[in-house]
């Protein structure tokens, strides 16, 4: 336990270390590519330098309270409250995020010929802003992830346009690049925001069914000695 608790202290502190200053326009977010000395120019951390994925700052500060819940030093609860503030600031009358901003100016990472930024399908924000609401006791948290859950709810839980959040990711004509991960987030995320709504569940069951319809292959999905899935096209 002891050597377990000082990696993860000591990732955490590195983590911090490195994150964005107090005075950046993506303040206190942990960068998501960060380029080190002899790498190659198509790893991702070069290619992408400079940019920061909106995903991933939820994602540390889940982990700082995390690391809070067993340590109990402040630090790594004011590091989740002070990514949660920079989301506060960025988020857009949608309610939701672009997926990816420079963090030199806090400008959105334009993708592809349309020069339209992509948007963030924020069950992560989510999940983070009602868990630092219940830590801190702060409605103000709640409101973020209520007004996120407004553009989840009026958008793609309506169209099914679950579009993929990955670094590649460019804007496309609607139901034309999908990914089950991201539709089985959002009923991840209803069952666990309204465990006790039958309506809520209902959705989850359905989100579930589509992803099963749309991506499941049951012909020979496995090679015969369960290594891997096959190779050759699907039929």
């Amino acid at each position: 336990r002891d050597d377990a608790m000082k990696v993860a202290r000591n990732a955490a502190d590195y983590t911090l270390s490195i994150s964005q200053p107090a005075d950046a326009p993506l303040a206190y977010f942990p960068p998501t590519y960060f380029k080190m000395e002899g790498q190659k120019s198509n790893f991702a951390s070069v290619k992408y330098a400079g940019q920061n994925m909106l995903t991933y700052p939820a994602t540390m500060a889940m982990a700082y309270l995390d690391l809070y819940d067993v340590d109990g030093d402040r630090k790594y609860l004011d590091a989740a409250v002070n990514i949660a503030k920079t989301y506060e600031k960025l988020q857009l009358e949608n309610g939701t995020w672009y997926l990816k901003m420079w963090e030199k100016d806090a400008s959105p990472v334009i993708e592809g010929n349309g020069n339209i930024p992509v948007k963030m399908l924020p069950t992560g924000v989510c999940r983070f802003m009602e868990r630092l609401s219940r830590k801190t006791n702060d409605k103000r948290w709640l409101k973020i992830s209520d007004r996120a859950f407004g553009y989840i709810e009026n958008g793609p839980l309506k169209t099914y346009d679950f579009a993929p959040q990955f670094e590649d990711t460019k804007p496309s004509a609607n139901h034309t690049d999908l990914a089950s991960v991201v539709g089985i987030g959002v009923a991840r995320y209803l069952l666990a925001r309204f465990p006790e709504d039958s309506v809520r569940r209902a959705q989850a069951r359905e989100i579930i069914r589509w992803v099963e319809d749309q991506f499941a292959c049951w012909r020979k999905p496995c090679r015969a000695d369960g290594r891997g899935i096959v190779s050759e096209p699907w039929h």
